[in-house]
């Protein structure tokens, strides 16, 4: 009886690891996809590679991960600036976190519109939403290039336009990749 069930057990261990095999090839073909039309490659596959298999197994795990990803930052960016604000009393300091602070309140609207049209499967809206909200990040992010009251602001500032720009390319990509929205 046991020498019956080598076989079956063998036999279920090659087929897991297959399935394993192809999934997992399936996810690295998703995230290169992304990644080789974002701005930044690098900073796509850094991002991208370390969520389990499941949540980066195709381009609409992508879009969730990258738009939550792009929310959480945009919110942490939006305190930080509320903090500097505070604290800040050169003039040009002031208007350019001001100008940013606006421009991250645009972009976590844009960022939530875009998460409903996602789960709406509506990606051409997710596309466009994701493009205005890079738009925001990235004009903020030239302004503290010019002048900036925190390097630490403007580092969170340069990832956001990343998150941003991975949810468009992959929600682009999911619009069936013809004419799409992105930087």
């Amino acid at each position: 009886m046991a020498s019956t069930s080598i076989p079956y057990i063998l036999s279920l261990f090659l087929l897991f690891s297959c399935i394993s095999t192809q999934l997992s090839a399936q996810n690295d073909d998703a995230i290169q996809k992304v990644c080789s039309n974002a701005i930044s490659p690098e900073f796509c596959l850094k991002t991208l590679r370390p969520y389990p298999r499941n949540a980066t197994a195709d381009l609409r795990g992508i879009a969730k991960v990258s738009v939550n990803l792009a929310l959480s930052q945009a919110s942490a960016a939006k305190s930080l600036i509320a903090t500097l604000l505070k604290q800040v009393s050169d003039p040009t300091n002031r208007t350019t976190l001001t100008d940013c602070s606006k421009n991250f309140n645009r972009a976590i609207l844009e960022l939530n519109a875009a998460k409903k049209y996602l789960v709406a499967r509506d990606y051409t809206s997710v596309n466009v939403q994701a493009s205005l909200a890079e738009q925001n990040t990235d004009v903020c992010s030239i302004s503290l290039s010019a002048n900036s009251p925190s390097p630490k602001l403007r580092t969170w500032t340069v990832q956001e336009g990343g998150y941003c720009n991975i949810l468009c390319e992959a929600s682009g990509l999911l619009t069936g990749g013809d004419e799409y929205f992105c930087k």
